[in-house]
């Protein structure tokens, strides 16, 4: 694998535990504090999350795009859907099964990162058209993240499968492809306005992962066999068995570049903050986002040196 690639990689998640340290600086000044991270978090999620969402879909993509590389999207989505399922398989090796942990150990398999680092992978191997089917690729994506990540936290109940299908995130998605059929926009300078209200998200978003994980660090070490297990199966298992899997399916050569990628990917670094609102274990969340990305660094270029 060529050493830029590594480089590159490794400077992305640089860039990503920078924000994470500032809100572990905030938590520790008591800036942040466990009673204030909720409601924060709520309206990074459910407010601005949402914006961001309607910003990139609406604003970024035309219908024209939805007609001719509807692939994309639901490659996004079935990437998800398929990692879920092998959640489900692995799901009876975890030693501790509270409701909260299965929750959390089934969202982390099946929700991974999607669109930052595979964003500088692809941007550095393919540049041009792919980084565009990325884009497009994470609206399904996105959509499954609140709709099959959700649902896997709330295996059971009706009542909170429901809950979670429903949110403002999936309710974003499903606006922004239905402006994208009208055949008339709003003025620039209204979204101009969503896309600032926008790009407030991550930053905001990977701050308060950070105090979050800085205020769980007393249980980073608690269940080291489950998180060590979660993690072999997130970064290892995981990709092998999408690797092989992608090598009978035939897709297009910018299609199966991007589930490449996509299938190495370790765990989202936003999930803590939906973990923490939708009722999982957030210490094991935050042990997972940690020890994911970091393994991550040597199986992610490692298998792409395999495949590519």
């Amino acid at each position: 694998m060529n050493t830029e690639i590594l480089i590159k990689v490794i400077l992305a998640v640089v860039e990503t535990f920078g924000f994470f340290a500032l809100g572990a600086l905030g938590f520790a000044r008591k800036m942040f504090t466990k009673e204030s991270l909720p409601g924060i978090s709520r309206f990074a999620i459910n407010v601005l999350t949402p914006l961001l969402i309607f910003a990139n879909v609406a604003g970024k993509f035309t219908r024209e795009d939805l007609v001719t590389a509807w692939i994309y999207p639901v490659l996004g989505f079935a990437m998800i859907a398929l990692h879920a399922g092998f959640g489900y398989i692995l799901l009876p090796f975890l030693r501790n099964r509270t409701p909260e942990r299965k929750a959390t150990f089934m969202h982390m398999l099946a929700v991974n990162n999607f669109i930052f680092l595979p964003l500088i992978i692809v941007s550095y191997l393919w540049p041009g058209k792919t980084v565009a089917a990325l884009l497009l690729c994470s609206v399904g994506s996105t959509f499954a993240q609140w709709t099959i990540g959700l649902a896997v936290m709330a295996s059971g109940n009706n009542g909170k499968l429901l809950k979670s299908l429903i949110t403002p995130n999936s309710i974003a998605v499903v606006v922004s492809i239905i402006y994208l059929l009208l055949p008339w926009k709003l003025p620039a300078d209204v979204m101009n306005f969503f896309i600032k209200s926008g790009d407030l998200a991550i930053p905001l978003t990977l701050v308060l992962i950070g105090a979050s994980i800085w205020s769980s660090r007393g249980c980073w070490w608690d269940g080291i066999g489950d998180m060590l297990y979660t993690t072999f199966a997130r970064v290892v298992i995981i990709p092998v068995l999408t690797l092989l899997l992608l090598r009978f399916i035939p897709l297009p050569e910018i299609t199966r570049n991007i589930a490449l990628v996509l299938a190495v990917m370790p765990a989202s670094s936003g999930s803590v903050l939906i973990v923490r609102e939708y009722g999982g274990d957030v210490d094991f969340a935050g042990q997972l986002i940690l020890s994911t990305t970091l393994f991550g660094l040597i199986t992610m270029p490692l298998l792409l040196a395999v495949v590519l």
